[in-house]
């Protein structure tokens, strides 16, 4: 705790003015309390960045949680949906940061790209800082932990530092080196109120956002489970159940269509996983 506490507070003396990133998840909500606990000022407000793919109740959360903590909420949206996205760009958010790229590297010609991080960019990074600078904050606060627990954020942190400058716009992680264990272990002593979704298992975040449909765990199967028709609507709308399919069998996104061309309909849980083995680079 001493190391989150003494970024915390270098970071917010320097930056008093300042806002938290808060997606309703586990670690944005563990962040928020270690900030109304311990922070030199409260933030200027909190930024919810609302794509249209979560859950319906995780903006219930949001919003109650800063009633809680008594204070502003700001929501605010990217400016292109991300469905929209993928089709301009040719690109869907699966298989992982890493893995993803592996696999598009390998796989030309396939009709698209395997992309989490453009779409992570733009639908809800860009927008978060966008507002955060509109409020005229000069600090943003992330849940981001960068530990063992994923080996990309920690590459980052290890090269960024705990505090970093984007374009003019000072971005801190508190939490940087932060285990599940630990995120855990303060949820139970401060008896924090998360999210429904979380708390039954499910994705608070974009449903969509499947790196860990590849082995073992698997985002997907948890939105099956408890957010069945959102999901289904997203897999059949945006185009993603049809990628989801070219990389669990290896097929062309053009081959894929003919194929469901000529099914009524495929089961569900034929979405749960896209590898039975994991993907070259996947953060197990």
């Amino acid at each position: 705790m001493r190391q989150t506490l003494e970024v915390l507070r270098a970071a917010v003396e320097k930056h008093p003015h300042y806002v938290v990133a808060y997606s309703g998840g586990t670690d944005s909500t563990v962040l928020l309390d270690v900030v109304a606990r311990f922070a030199p000022v409260p933030p200027v407000a909190l930024i919810h960045v609302r794509t249209g793919l979560e859950p319906e109740e995780t903006l219930v959360h949001v919003t109650a949680t800063a009633d809680r903590y008594h204070l502003p909420l700001i929501v605010a949206r990217p400016a292109e949906r991300p469905e929209d996205l993928w089709r301009r760009r040719g690109l869907y958010p699966i298989a992982g940061k890493s893995s993803g790229r592996t696999w598009t590297s390998s796989h030309a010609g396939y009709g698209f790209k395997a992309d989490c991080s453009t779409c992570c960019q733009a639908s809800k990074i860009d927008p978060g800082r966008k507002a955060t600078r509109e409020v005229g904050a000069t600090l943003q606060l992330v849940g981001l932990r960068g530990n063992a627990d994923s080996a990309s954020r920690g590459l980052h942190a290890e090269r960024r530092g705990d505090l970093y400058d984007v374009d003019g716009l000072a971005i801190a992680a508190p939490l940087t080196g932060w285990t599940d264990l630990r995120v855990a272990s303060y949820v139970r002593r401060h008896r924090l109120a998360l999210n429904p979704v979380s708390v039954r298992g499910g994705e608070a975040g974009c449903i969509p956002c499947a790196g860990g449909a590849q082995f073992t765990t698997s985002s997907l199967r948890r939105a099956r489970l408890y957010s069945p028709e959102r999901l289904h609507e997203i897999l059949e709308e945006t185009g993603l159940g049809e990628a989801l399919l070219a990389v669990r069998f290896s097929r062309p996104l053009p081959a894929v269509r003919r194929a469901l061309a000529l099914l009524d309909s495929v089961p569900p849980h034929v979405f749960d996983f896209i590898r039975a083995t994991p993907m070259p680079g996947y953060e197990r």
